[in-house]
């Protein structure tokens, strides 16, 4: 995990907007209990790429982390309707 969370943060100190390293960094957050930090990434993710549904997997994944599970249906919803 720590070779991939430096490997992304690498392409951001390459590419500052690139959304899906943000969306990864979000990810890998979650995914070792540090949802708090994840959050900025997340939330960035979608102001750069806002008509990308996969930007917002980083959001929906920080509200079911943190039990919020009618934001993250709102998430999901959002992201359904960006497909179509």
């Amino acid at each position: 995990m720590r070779e991939s969370f430096n490997s992304v943060m690498g392409a951001l100190d390459l590419d500052p907007a690139e959304s899906e390293a943000m969306m990864m960094i979000a990810f890998m957050y979650v995914m070792i209990r540090k949802p708090e930090k994840a959050k900025p990434y997340a939330k960035k993710a979608i102001i750069i790429d806002p008509l990308n549904p996969l930007m917002y997997f980083g959001d929906w994944w920080v509200s079911l982390s943190e039990g919020k599970f009618d934001v993250a249906l709102d998430t999901s919803n959002k992201m359904r309707q960006l497909t179509y």
